[in-house]
């Protein structure tokens, strides 16, 4: 008898009053309803700010800053962002005047910055030319290997001239266009025979690279490994020459007995080659 009356006040307990449980629900109910107003009003302040941003005077673009460049143009760069004073600083698409900059040959990279309330910054990165890369036309190299125009006179570049590439590759294979860029890259920072007494560069995929001097045309033959070392070892030859090449067909760097050197014919009677 004390178990059943137990079980009998327990289930009277947990009925809820159906008062209480409509106070609940309107309550739920209007806290529902108030939580959508005030999100409705945000939405409408939201849009009052923003339109507010992109009409008022105050954030007209008054200064465009672009960095210095030594082949395009302040004006060339304005021109293809389409970008210029007046116009409100939250209403420009930045990453699509990038785009367009980008697409000029000469620039390598771009960014912008709004600087607030009324500039632009727009910083330039233009491209390093390499070398000239003779394919079915004469084009220009950067120094990462880009291919990125057709050479014009307009250009007004003295660079040597890459030989011996097929068209469509680039330079070949990955090693031999890597070996290709090393060479550029150390020709163009060594102090003494560097890349401004050189004419051409001839890349063969079996026997290496081939240097031609701007000095009477001379073959040096390098071959692909320690490209920095057989240099010097020429560089010694030139400079106990006062730096003449004259009289000379061709150097082969790539025998490890010494310097090959080989002498036009009837420069040296009796003797067309002998080791330096």
């Amino acid at each position: 008898m004390i178990r059943k009356a137990k079980k009998r006040n327990r289930k009277k307990a947990g009925k809820v009053p159906l008062r209480t449980r409509i106070k609940a629900f309107v309550f739920k109910t209007l806290r529902v309803a108030a939580v959508v107003v005030v999100l409705t009003a945000l939405g409408f302040a939201v849009k009052a700010i923003h339109a507010e941003l992109l009409t008022n005077e105050y954030f007209s673009i008054k200064t465009i800053n672009v960095s210095s460049m030594e082949r395009v143009s302040r004006d060339e760069v304005l021109r293809l962002s389409k970008l210029s004073p007046g116009h409100n600083i939250f209403s420009i698409d930045i990453d699509k005047a990038v785009e367009r900059i980008r697409r000029h040959p000469w620039i390598e990279d771009a960014s912008i910055k709004r600087m607030f309330p009324d500039t632009l910054e727009i910083e330039v990165r233009e491209r390093v030319p390499a070398a000239f890369i003779k394919l079915d036309e004469l084009y220009v190299m950067d120094i990462n290997g880009v291919v990125f125009k057709r050479f014009s006179m307009d250009d007004r570049l003295d660079l040597p001239v890459v030989t011996g590439l097929k068209p469509g590759n680039d330079g070949g294979d990955a090693g031999l266009e890597a070996g290709l860029l090393d060479l550029i890259e150390l020709l163009g920072r060594r102090r003494g025979f560097n890349i401004e007494h050189v004419s051409e560069i001839h890349v063969d995929p079996i026997y290496g690279f081939t240097l031609y001097t701007l000095d009477e045309g001379v073959r040096l033959e390098l071959g692909l490994e320690r490209l920095d070392e057989k240099i010097s070892a020429f560089e010694k030859v030139w400079r106990f020459r006062g730096g003449s090449l004259a009289g000379i067909e061709s150097f082969d760097l790539t025998n490890e007995r010494g310097v090959v050197v080989r002498f036009k014919e009837g420069f040296i009677k009796g003797s067309k080659r002998r080791n330096a």
